[in-house]
């Protein structure tokens, strides 16, 4: 049993947290939900998310959940109720967050259901600890999330017939970390058959964030904070009692901060779910019968470098007062100049705190960066330097300095990496479609009141609001309950004109893998 709303007079029906797996155990594999013909779902009610430590940040505009719980492999599906009796194709969304934070339930897909004639699903699966935890992946999997967003794969390619979807034309969605778990999953053979499509939003298999390949580093910090012994860390009694831990202290572990890690949860390479040679798979192995949709937006790292210049460039007594601020719609630059050498009518963005800029500016911070996260560069450390250091007429300016090493940042984190795929990709036995987008289009929404200290320009989440149809729910004054109570948006014709499209696209390539652009 579920329940009925309306968007663009299309009747929706809502089918909310359904599980799909039982309630996993620790540290293992999830179990496939079973039930029997005659029983009845109450389907209503979104489940909450799975075990997550508390945030003070917002997913982009969406607002996190607060209600958590272990029991939580379950996923809400939305069907436009249309005379069309062809089944329809199926998009399967696979929130990001660092796969630390986030759930199933952040997304209403009944815009896009509505507009797109498409059944959208959203899938919660183990985060963190849960998720993504291993010493050494032969003792134990570690890839335990993927092995969660695998079985709901599973359950809706069984299901599909029962909502009136398309086995055959089931499209993974992913943002963010979901974009690199959503490729990563259609490369295996474990997957082989069962995702016909992707759309990959700000993230890819062979950014270096994706795979953890020293999941080590993560076991010994998770051990140590519970007490264990370090000369034990790979025992079996190590591992049992982490899986023995009372909900209470697991509990604790998340509230402790262990949640934001030095070495962020991510899947590992398994020699299961996922083989060594990631661009040979992409080369040769099932992504090769995969249609992709892929792209960035336009200042992917504006969170990112930002988080770098205030946790690892300042003291910490200015760290709270020195908030950067930038504004791309005043900003002007010579796109005909290097990047270094470019010119700008911006004054210098002020801080609260001028010292904290003078703090950063003092630190070598392009070669901190490289030496901390990309060593094998510190080689090209000269004409890295001579394209993202400021010229000197603009070292005094917050907002040209800011924006080169933002510019640093997303290169690294993104760009760089999703060149690099699209390379393997043009260079594959690959018959399948190919698109790349490029998002720029200023978000409408105030970062700063969303994410503490988000610039305001077009970064990591800004095209969220529209992929989900914020403003037909806005128009309509429909709530939804994603969004913070005190958020207040106003979207433009132009802005709804670009939602609508912009869904078109999405569930156009869905549908055919290659007819984007169809009216």
């Amino acid at each position: 049993m579920g329940k009925l709303t309306k968007i663009q007079d299309v009747p929706i029906k809502q089918y909310l947290g359904i599980p799909y797996g039982e309630k996993p155990l620790r540290f293992q594999m999830p179990v496939l939900r079973r039930y029997n013909d005659k029983a009845i779902v109450q389907a209503v009610r979104r489940t909450p998310a799975c075990l997550q430590a508390p945030s003070s940040l917002s997913y982009g505009p969406f607002e996190l959940s607060d209600m958590y719980d272990e029991d939580c492999l379950a996923l809400n599906i939305f069907i436009p109720k249309t005379k069309s009796p062809t089944p329809k194709a199926i998009m399967v969304f696979c929130h990001g967050g660092s796969n630390q934070v986030g759930s199933g339930s952040l997304f209403d897909g009944s815009a896009i259901a509505a507009i797109g004639d498409v059944i959208i699903i959203t899938i919660n699966y183990r985060l963190n600890i849960l998720g993504f935890l291993t010493p050494d992946p032969k003792i134990m999997s570690g890839n335990y999330g993927l092995h969660d967003q695998l079985l709901a794969l599973k359950w809706i390619s069984m299901n599909a017939k029962y909502f009136n979807g398309d086995p055959r034309r089931i499209t993974y969605v992913g943002h963010s970390a979901g974009a690199a778990n959503a490729i990563l999953l259609a490369m295996s053979e474990r997957s082989n058959g069962i995702i016909a499509r992707v759309i990959a939003q700000s993230g890819g298999p062979l950014n270096q964030w994706a795979i953890d390949r020293n999941p080590r580093v993560r076991f010994d910090n998770v051990i140590q904070r519970n007490g264990m012994n370090p000369k034990e860390k790979l025992s079996e009694s190590n591992i049992e009692r982490l899986k023995n831990l009372t909900d209470k202290e697991f509990r604790y572990m998340y509230h402790s901060g262990l949640e934001i890690s030095p070495n962020y949860p991510f899947p590992v390479i398994d020699n299961d779910i996922l083989t060594d040679n990631l661009e040979d798979l992409i080369r040769t192995g099932p992504l090769t019968n995969v249609d992709i949709l892929i792209g960035a937006t336009a200042d992917e790292s504006l969170y990112f470098a930002e988080d770098h210049i205030f946790h690892h460039y300042l003291p910490q007594k200015y760290r709270t007062m020195a908030y950067l601020t930038l504004n791309s719609r005043t900003a002007t630059t010579n796109s005909n100049q290097t990047p270094s050498s470019k010119s700008s009518d911006t004054k210098p963005t002020e801080y609260e705190e001028p010292i904290g800029f003078s703090y950063f500016k003092k630190n070598p911070y392009i070669k901190n960066y490289l030496k901390s996260n990309y060593p094998d560069l510190l080689c090209y450390y000269d004409e890295i330097q001579a394209r993202y250091m400021p010229a000197a007429t603009y070292q005094n300016n917050v907002t040209v300095v800011a924006q080169l090493y933002t510019n640093l940042v997303s290169d690294l984190m993104f760009y760089y990496d999703l060149v690099r795929f699209l390379h393997e990709r043009l260079y594959s036995i690959s018959s399948a479609s190919t698109y790349v987008y490029y998002y720029s289009y200023p978000p409408i929404y105030d970062f700063e009141h969303v994410v503490r200290r988000m610039p305001q320009k077009v970064g990591h989440f800004a095209e969220l609001d529209l992929i989900w149809g914020i403003p037909f729910f806005n128009r309509l004054n429909l709530t939804n309950l994603n969004m913070p109570s005190n958020m207040h948006l106003s979207y433009t014709s132009e802005e709804i004109q670009l939602s609508y499209q912009m869904i078109r696209y999405w569930t156009n390539f869905a549908k055919s893998g290659n007819e984007l652009f169809l009216s």
